[in-house]
C-alpha cells in the first residue's frame, strides 16, 4: 500500500521490458501501467514518448510525475506494465562524452511537456509556402508519428527560409525606380522618403 513499494516495481518492470525492446530492436511509444488493488478495483498511469524509447532513467521520469496522482486505496496484489505502442529502434554510436547531446535533451523535454500537458499541446512550427506571413507556417504536433510537411524530423532539421525582421501590419505601396525594367531596382520610395 505505500507509494515507494510501486515505485521500486515499477523500476524493476521497466528494466525488464526495456531489456526485452533491446532483444527485438524496439522502443517504446506509450506504456501503460495498471494497479490491480485488493478490492478488485483498478488504476493506472500511460505515458507516450515522441520517439522510441528504451532508457529507464527516462521512462521513470516520466512516470514519476503521474505516480503521484495514483491512488493505491488500501493495497496493491498485482502491477502490470505493457509497452502498447512501439517502433523500431536500432543501436546508435554514443558520443565520447557519454552524454546524449541536444537531440536527445530535445527529446525528452519535449515527452514530458507532452506528458504533462497533453500530446495535443506540444507542437513546433512547420514552414510551408504562402505569400503571407501570418500563414507562413502550420502547427504540427511536435510528438506526431507522421512526418513534418516540410520534411523536417528530429535527425534531419529542415531548410527553412529566411523570414523579415519586421513586419508590417498591413501592406504598403514602394515606388521602385529602375533604369531598365528587368535590372534591379536603383532607388525605392516609401512613405515619402
Amino acid at each position: 500500500g505505500r507509494m515507494d513499494d510501486v515505485a521500486a516495481t515499477l523500476d524493476r518492470l521497466l528494466a525488464e521490458l526495456c531489456a526485452r525492446l533491446e532483444k527485438t530492436s524496439k522502443g517504446a511509444r506509450r506504456l501503460e501501467l495498471v494497479l490491480y488493488r485488493v478490492n478488485g478495483t483498478t488504476t493506472g498511469a500511460t505515458i507516450g514518448t515522441g520517439r522510441p524509447v528504451r532508457e529507464v532513467d527516462h521512462l521513470k521520469r516520466l512516470f514519476a510525475e503521474k505516480l503521484s496522482t495514483l491512488d493505491v486505496g488500501f493495497g496493491v496484489e498485482t502491477i502490470t506494465l505493457a509497452a502498447t505502442a512501439t517502433d523500431p529502434l536500432f543501436p546508435v554510436q554514443g558520443t565520447l562524452d557519454g552524454h546524449g547531446g541536444m537531440k536527445e535533451n530535445a527529446a525528452h523535454l519535449i515527452d514530458r511537456l507532452g506528458n504533462r500537458l497533453g500530446a495535443e499541446d506540444v507542437i513546433h512550427l512547420c514552414p510551408r509556402a504562402s505569400h503571407i506571413p501570418e500563414r507562413a507556417s502550420q502547427a504540427v504536433s511536435a510528438l506526431a508519428q507522421a512526418p513534418c510537411p516540410c520534411g523536417e524530423t528530429a535527425d534531419k532539421p529542415g531548410r527553412r527560409p529566411p523570414r523579415p525582421l519586421h513586419l508590417l501590419p498591413s501592406p504598403e505601396p514602394i515606388q521602385v525606380v529602375a533604369p531598365v525594367p528587368d535590372d534591379p531596382p536603383a532607388m525605392f520610395r516609401w512613405r515619402h522618403h
